[in-house]
């Protein structure tokens, strides 16, 4: 059976990590555009990590 390489407070911290870059990439506007395209990178990528358990 497929056991989660991260416990439950690393899934947290993971969710409220990228949520916060994604929030980051949206609401810096002097960023250049390959900043924030980096920062929304991060983002979506910890929050698939937090929801996916990996």
């Amino acid at each position: 059976m497929f056991k989660p390489n991260i416990d439950t407070p690393q899934r947290w911290v993971r969710g409220i990590s990228g949520t916060a870059l994604l929030l980051a990439a949206v609401v810096l506007p002097r960023l250049p555009a390959w900043g924030r395209l980096a920062l929304a990178a991060l983002g979506v990528l910890g929050i698939a990590q937090a929801l996916s358990g990996i």
